[in-house]
């Protein structure tokens, strides 16, 4: 009952009967003064005998009321009314349902939430975030190996602005980054600033697909060769004839690459017919390849044999040399060199290559030139020339066209960088 009374609706209907109750006394102490004025006294007439009048009683309820007083009249308006204010705070008191409380919670606080960090190729680290913070905060990416700060990063990349409740901070490797090491656990951790507090999120493991795992440790694939163990001559009878020992032919290994993204198997280029398919991280033979190198020959680990788009598949540069055109036979391998032969010197117009990281147009020159063609994702291109601020890198694709690309579509080695020369 008391919640009820602290009701306002209920505080109001109370005072209301108040206010109400009180004009009443005071009309009524008014009218009752104004009766008890005092009056001349009215002239003397002749003297009248009251009691032999006839005195009629009134017999109806609203003969009643009409000879009321006016207070009386008031009182009995006032009733109906009183009845059912009572009533009604008899019913929030004791029937009602009480209003529902209402709690106000408090705003979250700022917060980096759902970080995924990965490694997109062997010189880029994408991370992805969520975060209540307002739209236009700077988020600073750290990266961690084993807990302890890497300077892997290049400091201009590792900054990003959030929008939308989401932020993506694309991490570049510095050209003197140090070795990674496999034994360690590489991890990345974003902060910010709000109301001049840090914000910090919990640190994400850094995803690497398998095929940028080898190029990310900067794997030395060269293995040390094999000592021989020396065999003791024995000699041999003059008599006894030692047969001479047939060389045995070294196999041509197969020529592999890894699939990259699933797709069909036809057989012919295009659109051809479909026989089979190909699925993300299987190993493939390559056959042969068209003049263009968009698509390639293979046998997948179904022994089904047609033709893939090479945008489905990693080719290793070295392998791509490799693989034979169609209708030309493959080159024939150099013959093994004796013990002991002196190994040749590379030559001298070893080609500068690079991968693309992302499609872009090649251009007759740097920023505003003429569009000449495209360049694709994961295809690779020849180094040719670059600007003095390596921001545009002349450039051969695998389509045979020459011009200028910007340096962000790329992804190069901090060796090949420093081979490059820079255009005249």
């Amino acid at each position: 009952m008391l919640d009820a009374l602290q009701n306002p609706i209920v505080i109001a209907v109370v005072v209301l009967i108040l206010l109400a109750l009180i004009a009443v006394t005071v009309l009524l102490r008014r009218r009752r003064a104004a009766q008890g004025d005092v009056r001349p006294p009215p002239e003397l007439g002749p003297p009248v005998d009251y009691t032999s009048m006839p005195y009629e009683e009134p017999k109806t309820l609203g003969q009643r009321l009409s000879e009321a007083s006016i207070g009386v009249k008031l009182l009995l308006a006032l009733v109906p009314l009183a009845l059912i204010i009572a009533a009604f705070v008899v019913w929030q008191a004791f029937f009602a349902a009480p209003p529902p409380i209402i709690d106000v919670l408090p705003a979250p606080p700022p917060a980096i939430t759902d970080v995924s960090a990965t490694l997109a190729s062997a010189a880029r680290i994408v991370v992805d975030a969520k975060t209540n913070l307002p739209d236009g905060t700077v988020v600073t990416a750290a990266m961690k190996e084993g807990g302890e700060d890497f300077p892997w990063p290049n400091t201009q990349s590792t900054q990003a602005q959030v929008s939308g409740g989401q932020v993506r901070v694309v991490i570049e490797r510095a050209s003197s980054a140090p070795q990674p090491r496999r034994d360690q656990e590489h991890t990345v951790v974003l902060t910010a600033q709000a109301n001049n507090q840090p914000v910090n999120s919990d640190a994400a493991k850094l995803t690497i697909p398998p095929i940028y795992v080898s190029d990310f440790y900067r794997d030395q694939t060269a293995a040390a060769p094999t000592a021989v163990p020396t065999k003791v001559a024995t000699s041999v009878p003059a008599a006894t004839a030692v047969p001479t020992a047939k060389p045995t032919a070294i196999p041509t290994p197969a020529l592999t690459a890894k699939v990259f993204n699933g797709g069909n198997v036809r057989d012919q280029p295009v659109n051809g017919k479909v026989l089979d398919q190909i699925n993300a991280n299987e190993t493939v033979t390559l056959l042969e390849k068209n003049a263009a190198g968009t698509w390639y020959k293979i046998t997948n680990i179904r022994s089904v044999t047609g033709w893939v788009s090479a945008t489905l598949l990693t080719v290793d540069d070295a392998v791509k040399q490799q693989v034979p055109i169609t209708g030309q036979a493959p080159a024939p391998s150099a013959p093994t060199p004796a013990a002991g032969a002196p190994t040749p010197a590379p030559g001298a117009a070893t080609q500068l290559k690079a991968t693309v990281f992302n499609g872009g147009n090649v251009r007759e020159r740097p920023i505003n030139g003429k569009v000449l063609d495209q360049i694709n994702a994961k295809e690779t291109v020849t180094l040719l020339e670059r600007t003095a601020d390596a921001a545009w890198y002349k450039i051969t694709n695998i389509r045979g066209v020459t011009g200028w690309v910007s340096a962000t579509l790329l992804t190069i080695d901090d060796a090949v960088k420093q081979q490059v020369p820079v255009a005249k």
